[in-house]
């Protein structure tokens, strides 16, 4: 089975649960080892599926308890589903809420950390669509080399006419063209503060904060992680004092975000690292497998077979 990534956070939820179940195994067999893979799921190859390796000095005591935890693991399987929400949903809870602070949103099918680009518009094109520019101010990263430059180059206060985005996922989409004013520009340089990567130096390259409306806008050069609010605020964006913040990341974010909002969605968005696993195209994974797949699995029944 492969399941949504977006849920293998070991601080809460089921993943959480599963290494609490491996370390109390761990202690009443003594001298033990187990590791629990929930494997990266946009990965498209063979040996593809989560999986369970424990280690001891009793054969027979580490197949029993590699086989417990893997019943344990695919009894949670659904679990790991996560609510998918459009923006036009977002945008209904921003209406239906006191202005208490940011909602900050996850385009996870375009993180940077999971592998995709992050050069996707969708997110743009969505707010726009709905007239999200006039009404909310939202902080929105995307990757661009040549639109970065191109700001850069108009420089801070000029109005200049880009073209956003898939510069580099061109298969998945094409570039926006519109105008945006350069509202800032940075050496691209920033440490992120704290969570998962805490003191890990990044570089953006060239970039720049353009303005649509009230969506601020950064462009860069480079892919950078974008779960941390050091990137924004690098720029001279805070993220406490906007309404909507966009993050590319699948769940590293929540260690830095989750401090400053406890309103957290995942959008349903296209990419190459898509929560949505039932839109992917596999070719060389094995079947059957769980989530495209309706099979029932026993772990003693399949171990027998085999």
């Amino acid at each position: 089975m492969i399941v949504q990534a977006e849920n293998h956070q070991t601080c809460q939820g089921p993943m959480a649960e599963l290494w609490s179940e491996a370390e109390t195994g761990e202690q009443r067999l003594g001298l033990f080892n187990t590791s629990l893979f929930a494997v990266q799921p946009w990965l498209d190859v063979k040996e593809m599926g989560c999986s369970i390796v424990t280690v001891g000095e009793n054969a027979i005591e580490a197949q029993s308890e590699a086989e417990r935890l893997a019943e344990l693991f695919w009894n949670k399987r659904e679990q790991f589903e996560v609510d998918l929400l459009s923006v036009p949903e977002i945008l209904d809870i921003l209406n239906k809420r006191p202005s208490t602070g940011p909602i900050i949103i996850s385009d996870s099918a375009d993180s940077t950390g999971a592998g995709s680009p992050g050069d996707s518009n969708y997110v743009l094109r969505q707010l726009l669509k709905q007239g999200a520019e006039t009404m909310y101010s939202a902080l929105i990263s995307m990757v661009d080399a040549r639109a970065a430059n191109l700001a850069v180059a108009a420089g801070i206060g000029n109005t200049v006419r880009l073209k956003l985005g898939h510069s580099i996922s061109y298969d998945m989409g094409e570039p926006l063209e519109i105008d945006v004013v350069v509202t800032f520009i940075g050496d691209g340089k920033f440490r992120y503060g704290g969570g998962f990567i805490e003191n890990l130096e990044a570089n953006m390259g060239c970039n720049a904060v353009v303005a649509i409306g009230r969506i601020s806008l950064l462009i860069m050069e480079n892919a950078v992680h974008t779960g941390d609010p050091a990137m924004y605020l690098s720029v001279g964006l805070e993220p406490l004092e906007h309404n909507l913040v966009l993050v590319k990341s699948a769940t590293q974010f929540r260690s830095s975000y989750e401090k400053i909002s406890n309103e957290i969605y995942i959008l349903d968005t296209p990419g190459a690292s898509t929560a949505n696993l039932k839109s992917l195209s596999f070719q060389h994974i094995q079947r059957p497998m769980y989530p495209y797949d309706d099979f029932d699995w026993n772990w003693k029944e399949q171990h027998e077979v085999e």
